[in-house]
């Protein structure tokens, strides 16, 4: 199995990330032991066949994903608004642990 991750496809032309939506599932119906796993923020107009809205993670939980994947505690006074943004989100939680 090989799985794809396209992260923040909203952070990208919404020309360009139809355009990656569409080859994703190309190559997942060419080669089905291909996962692919996109990411927006709410608010994109992405189709609904293959969409699944999912609630924002507090901080604190971002914050314990990431602990468990680094054993390395953020501390709180380092924090800021990016970083409690990015602690919302369990893959930017895990690119922060890394």
């Amino acid at each position: 199995m090989c799985r794809v991750v396209l992260n923040d496809l909203d952070r990208i032309d919404l020309v360009d990330a139809e355009r990656l939506v569409r080859e994703a599932r190309e190559m997942v119906s060419v080669w089905p032991k291909v996962a692919i796993l996109a990411t927006t923020q709410p608010g994109t107009t992405m189709d609904r066949a293959v969409r699944l809205d999912v609630d924002l993670w507090s901080a604190e939980r971002g914050a314990k994903l990431m602990k468990v994947a680094s054993d390395v505690e953020l501390p709180w006074r380092q924090w800021n608004s990016e970083t409690t943004d990015l602690l919302r989100r369990p893959l930017s939680a895990l690119a922060l642990a890394t």
